[in-house]
């Protein structure tokens, strides 16, 4: 009894003082410990290859500059279901400009092309947040799921290079990342961490708890911590997907949201024999990443359908 007496202070004050520190959490550090749902831990689940990855047989409502529909197939991809293949291949790599999002599936681009090329199946492999790396090894483990005949691999200029650069994207989703070694690319950062957005849906009454997320972002911190890649192997990266595509026999184009002040694009696509287009479009919306309107997706698509017929890819030849 004397000793539980003794305790008794002991154990008010460490209760007092979690309280206190819950308290200062909760009002100065709001937003730095502040969690939320978004596309990356709603649509998509945590995978220890690439970071993350789309949900598979999922219909949801997305939230955006609009609100819109998202369907996954059975391989996760947002895209019609994929069957056996019936006729020429072709497949688009990128990130949520591929994707589509703030648009409905038919207003995307890749979706306007289906109907204009109807000796082709399109195939949607964009996957929000995913940078070159990420592209690379998914089209690395599904190239020979699907066959194509022509792998298109949209670039996005505004944050591709950025994504190239670290190991952490938003914050707190980990991804695998290359660094180049003795002109050789390595893979790192595999089995990728798991974030604590993923833990939060998994036990969202544990992380209601201030403290709780504070000792956890230190810890992941101390564990895995930010990884910065300087310079970002971005050309490294496009030219071993362009490698591995040609490798497997299939025609590797590439895409850019834009071409930068300099035009370094272009001479980078002349010197490699890459054929290549620029996908710009002013029409976008104003937040959210500033991605493309349905007008936006329509003129993509036309910039696109004719940089196809120039170089001889069309709905009668793939020549």
């Amino acid at each position: 009894m004397k000793r539980f007496k003794t305790a008794v202070p002991y154990v008010l004050s460490l209760g007092l003082a979690l309280l206190l520190g819950e308290a200062y959490l909760r009002i100065f550090w709001y937003e730095e410990f502040r969690l939320w749902d978004n596309e990356i831990n709603t649509a998509y689940e945590f995978n220890d290859r690439l970071g993350w990855f789309p949900k598979k047989n999922i219909r949801m409502n997305q939230q955006g500059n609009q609100n819109y529909t998202v369907v996954h197939n059975s391989r996760g991809f947002r895209d019609h279901p994929h069957q056996a293949k019936s006729k020429k291949r072709m497949l688009f790599l990128g990130d949520s400009f591929v994707y589509g999002y703030d648009v409905a599936q038919n207003e995307r681009f890749t979706d306007l092309l289906a109907k204009a090329l109807p000796e082709w199946e399109v195939l949607n492999l964009g996957v929000s947040g995913y940078g070159t790396v990420q592209q690379l090894l998914l089209i690395r483990d599904y190239f020979d799921v699907y066959r194509p005949d022509v792998v298109f691999h949209l670039f996005q200029y505004d944050n591709d290079p950025a994504n190239n650069a670290s190991n952490i994207e938003y914050g707190d989703y980990y991804r695998p990342y290359y660094v180049l070694e003795q002109g050789w690319l390595n893979l790192k950062g595999v089995p990728v961490p798991k974030g604590i957005r993923y833990y939060q849906r998994e036990y969202p009454v544990l992380f209601r708890i201030y403290m709780v997320r504070a000792l956890f972002k230190a810890y992941m911190q101390l564990k895995h911590p930010e990884i910065r890649v300087e310079p970002p192997p971005t050309n490294e990266l496009l030219l071993a997907t362009k490698k591995f595509v040609e490798e497997k026999g299939a025609r590797y184009l590439l895409g850019f949201t834009q071409y930068g002040p300099n035009g370094n694009e272009l001479a980078f696509c002349h010197k490699h024999q890459i054929d290549c287009v620029e996908l710009s479009s002013d029409l976008r919306y104003p937040d959210f990443g500033q991605h493309w309107t349905p007008a936006g997706h329509r003129e993509v698509f036309k910039k696109l359908f004719h940089f196809l017929r120039e170089i001889g890819i069309d709905g009668k030849s793939s020549d």
